[in-house]
């Protein structure tokens, strides 16, 4: 039973978690008051769902400053950083891949992969997870740097960035494959592909609605 001595104080992890959660609803709120309204589908627009997406964020931070308070400070297993590194590595590059008209089913078909291998991780595997790491770390200053416009001249850095990105890309897909005997995780990618390949045509053919195209999607 945990005593009340190990209960003092606040759970700090909880509440930075909470503050960027609100953060981010904030900022979803100033795109959604910036946007024109857009074309409304099924009577849901893009503004609409911006700040169903905010005020879900907004709730989610909320609850995490509470529970910060009540709970207390909490001991925590040790991070496995190069799973996490997968899994926001895979996030990273399906926005990258998106940007930049790589297409809907390979971007959802590595995050798919990528989260897959996040959750299973083998920490024998050194070197493929350094190459995770390393992309997400890539990834981080592509999308980091930007916001640091706001406060520092990077204009002589931008070209820079895209260049990284690719790399960071490439970091993460020869992670995912290295070494060479680990099967599971072009089993992944098969499950990914399908799966990513079902919703796509579900939401293009049956909902005639739009998904981003790349060179795949578009022979489809």
């Amino acid at each position: 039973m945990q005593t009340q001595a190990g209960r003092r104080g606040a759970d700090t992890a909880t509440l930075v978690i909470g503050v960027l959660l609100i953060a981010g609803a904030e900022a979803l709120r100033r795109d959604a008051a910036g946007m024109g309204g857009g074309i409304a589908t099924y009577g849901i627009g893009p503004t609409a769902m911006t700040y169903v997406v905010a005020i879900g964020l907004a709730v989610l931070g909320a609850g995490h400053l509470i529970a910060g308070f009540r709970s207390g400070a909490q001991e925590r297993e040790t991070t496995d950083l190069a799973a996490v590194a997968w899994i926001a590595g895979g996030v990273a590059a399906l926005i990258f891949g998106l940007d930049r008209g790589l297409g809907f089913v390979p971007g959802v078909t590595l995050l798919f992969a990528t989260t897959a291998r996040g959750f299973r991780n083998d920490p024998s595997l050194v070197a493929s997870n350094r190459m995770a790491m390393a992309g997400a770390l890539g990834f981080a200053i592509v999308y980091g740097v930007p916001m640091l416009g706001l406060l520092l001249p990077i204009e002589a850095v931008r070209p820079l960035l895209t260049p990284l990105g690719w790399l960071s890309l490439a970091l993460i897909l020869a992670g995912l494959f290295w070494p060479p005997r680990t099967f599971a995780s072009i089993k992944d990618v098969v499950i990914g592909l399908v799966l990513s390949l079902l919703v796509y045509l579900a939401f293009t053919k049956l909902l005639t609605l739009s998904l981003p195209q790349g060179p795949l999607e578009r022979l489809l």
